[in-house]
């Protein structure tokens, strides 16, 4: 048996695992909650592991719950009570099991395979039965999970966490005839204001509430309470409606209401109808079941109306004037809180009209414009209501970016030589000369031009309201040159002024050429920046206002610009003009730049043909081409051939060789000769002379023998010199042949 002290609470939950899920109504009587008498408890029977140290008697708290020990052994079932006490049963008896109660309740529970716990006589709780132990498998609502003792998901996004639905509740706690109101609201003009250099706009705004004589007003109010049991927050709409015929009814702070996790939501209600009636109120509760991971998405609580609830005594004599200051009702990522007031206490008397004016300001959105609602109420029935829009429009600065790109061409140019071995060549019989050429190509520098810079402007109307006019785009570089920005349709922008449309982007291209060589600041360093500036006139004037349904860009009030430029522009403010229609008017002008850096982008020759006609124009012939090196410059090149030219007998001729670059035309020539000697001609051997001998007459018979006598013809002779003709051919041919051979013995060492 285990003995408790005073004040401890034991609940009995012999044979149950698992708590029913719907709990009786009685539930709550037939817990087994039991408070042992304040007696001395022999401490032989007591565990050490849970003796209380001894307490005045009190209501017992369930934090004192003392699960038994499954080791210890129960004593005897006798308790030692005060004779003045009621003493314990003589013997164990079990409790019969506890029905789970309709909620968590906090305690320590007992595990499920612990012996059953027993107790002492109930005696009385003076608290009531405020404090119930949990029963096995129940957790407090912050414990952790009933089964494993894990802790809970605290959102309704994590893995296994579903919700519970919200409950909702009310009362009603006066049905009485009223005093009869009205409320009128009007924002003074105009209702559409541009944001000032401030970026806010003030309106002015006028209230009137008059008392009604004779008004047939009956008003019903009271609380509705929105109940959460997640241990998350759940954001709901609240409505309040009822049967009761011409009956209007509001909730106060019912719209996006946020009601607290495991906590609840009171919010104020009120109608008004035409005469007393029975019927039902209902209160209901929204909410996005997905979001929060509830099984529904509403809850709802009703209150029948019934004739005895009614109350002849009017109300409302008295009324307190309200404003909320405003609310942003444009769908737009702006932080605004307004302020709500209190602009007066009326009490009614026939005749009464009240006016109440007062200002509220309101921030713009750069770049478009966003409306506010405010709203006027009397407290006591807030059902007389009224409410006025505004406009505020704050303008934005167009945004200014752009890109950059720079480049130059490069042209090589050339040398290109000739050269032939020997210009001239003899041959003693007809033949052919050998000859050898040389054709040079060699680099001779380059020249650098074609300077651009390119890219595009983009130029953006970040003004959902209004359009941009007088714009000028011009674009320039530290470096020269002459910039030319096109429109859309490639049309020279030049110094024209533009309209630019809302909400627009424009992409325009420009051009940067040089005449000549850009002027470098540092000599040999390929950089500089392309700057572009924009400029544009935003008249006073215009706000975007619809003019007769037909928005033409022109209002009635100032909108100030914003130039603190995004997107690589920057702003330079303003100074004051006047438009073509005679307002107002601050030019405005932003600029954006972009760095460069030239690079080679055409190159021209740095790889040459060279050709040869090889003395025969109708059939040239490519000698080669030439290369770059490893630094991409252009390499010389030499071409050799040989070439046989022949000759003609006699004669000498000459041969006129041409070589060029096919790419730049140039050419270069060489000459070269061939001579042949011509056979040696022989003068005709001169006419043979005759020798005439004398005819002797054979001498007569002696008696010796007779001498004889040869005759020689004398020579001929010259007729000047004497000198023999036979001898002096013979002369001449000697001196022709050694000549021709000495003429032929010269040509040869020449050659």
């Amino acid at each position: 048996m285990t003995v408790l002290s005073a004040g401890a609470v034991v609940v009995a939950l012999t044979g149950m695992s698992t708590p029913p899920t719907e709990p009786p109504e009685s539930a709550a009587a037939d817990v087994a909650e039991v408070v042992a008498p304040a007696a001395e408890v022999p401490e032989s029977v007591v565990p050490e592991s849970v003796a209380p140290e001894p307490t005045e008697p009190s209501a017992p708290d369930p934090a004192e719950v003392v699960a038994p020990e499954p080791e210890v052994v129960a004593p005897e079932p006798e308790v030692v009570a005060p004779a003045s006490e009621p003493t314990a049963p003589a013997a164990p008896v079990p409790a019969e099991p506890v029905a789970a109660p309709a909620g968590p309740v906090a305690g320590t529970v007992p595990p499920a395979d612990a012996e059953p716990a027993l107790t002492a006589e109930p005696a009385p709780d003076p608290a009531g039965p405020a404090s119930v132990a949990a029963p096995v498998g129940a957790a407090d609502a912050t414990s952790g999970d009933p089964a494993t003792g894990a802790a809970r998901p605290s959102g309704p996004h994590e893995p296994g966490n579903e919700g519970a639905d919200l409950t909702v509740t009310k009362t009603v706690d006066a049905l009485t005839p009223s005093y009869g109101w009205a409320l009128e609201k009007a924002v003074l003009p105009p209702d559409r204001q541009g944001a000032g250099s401030d970026h806010v706009a003030t309106f002015a705004y006028e209230v009137t509430v008059s008392a009604v004589a004779g008004a047939d007003l009956w008003t019903m109010s009271g609380d509705i309470t929105v109940t959460n049991p997640n241990t998350w927050d759940v954001v709901a709409d609240v409505t309040d409606t009822t049967d009761l015929p011409g009956a209007t009814c509001s909730v106060t702070g019912g719209t996006a209401a946020t009601v607290p996790a495991e906590g609840s939501l009171t919010l104020d209600y009120g109608c008004t109808l035409a005469g007393p009636a029975t019927g039902t109120n209902t209160a209901t509760a929204s909410w996005d079941a997905q979001a929060h991971r509830t099984p529904t998405g509403t809850a709802s609580g009703s209150v029948v109306i019934t004739e005895d609830m009614w109350s002849e005594t009017a109300a409302n004599e008295t009324v307190t004037v309200r404003d909320d200051g405003g609310v942003l009702t444009s769908a737009v990522d702006l932080h605004f809180a307004g302020v709500p007031q209190i602009l007066g206490v009326l009490t009614w008397e026939e005749g009464l009209v009240e006016s109440f004016g007062y200002e509220l300001t309101f921030p713009g959105k750069p770049g478009t414009c966003i409306e506010f609602t405010n709203t006027a109420w009397l407290e006591e029935l807030p059902t007389v209501s009224d409410s006025a829009v505004v406009t505020v429009c704050r303008g934005r600065g167009l945004q200014v970016d752009k890109t950059a790109e720079a480049t130059f061409d490069r042209t090589y140019l050339w040398e290109i030589t000739k050269d032939v071995d020997v210009d001239s060549v003899t041959l003693d019989a007809d033949g052919d000369a050998e000859f050898r050429y040389t054709v040079t190509a060699t680099p001779a520098g380059h020249v650098d031009d074609g300077w651009s810079v390119t890219g595009v402007i983009s130029v953006t109307n970040p003004n959902d309201f209004r359009p941009v006019g007088a714009v000028t785009v011009i674009d320039t570089t530290d470096v020269g040159g002459t910039c030319t920005v096109y429109d859309a349709d490639g049309v020279p922008v030049g110094d024209r002024e533009l309209e630019m449309p809302a909400a627009t982007t424009w992409e325009l291209p420009y051009e940067c050429v040089f005449d000549g060589a850009p002027d470098l600041a540092t000599p040999g360093v390929l950089t500089g920046t392309n700057t572009v500036t924009v400029t544009w006139v935003m008249s006073r004037g215009e706000t975007g206002h619809d003019d007769g349904g037909h928005d033409d860009g022109h209002g009635d009030v100032v909108v100030a610009v914003d130039d603190g430029h995004e997107g690589g522009s920057g702003g330079q403010g303003g100074h004051e003009v006047e438009d073509g229609d005679g307002h107002e008017a601050e030019r405005h002008s932003a600029t954006a730049e972009a760095d460069f850096v030239f690079t080679l982008d055409q190159v021209t020759d740095d790889v040459i043909t060279v050709w040869d006609d090889r003395t025969d124009p109708d059939h040239p012939v490519v000698l080669g081409t030439t290369g770059t090196g490893e630094d991409g410059e252009p390499l010389a090149a030499t071409f050799e051939y040989d070439l046989a030219l022949a000759g003609t007998a006699g004669r000498c001729v000459g041969y006129t060789n041409v070589a060029w670059i096919e790419e730049t035309g140039q050419e270069a020539t060489a000459s070269a000769e061939v001579c042949v000697d011509a056979a040696p001609v022989l003068p005709p051997p001169p006419p043979a002379i005759p020798t005439v001998r004398p005819v002797v007459p054979a001498p007569a018979p002696t008696a010796a023998p007779a001498a004889v006598v040869t005759v020689t013809r004398p020579a001929r002779q010259l007729p000047t010199t004497g000198t023999e003709t036979a001898g002096l051919g013979a002369v001449g041919l000697l001196l022709t042949l050694g000549g021709t051979a000495l003429y032929a013995a010269s040509r040869r060492r020449t050659a």
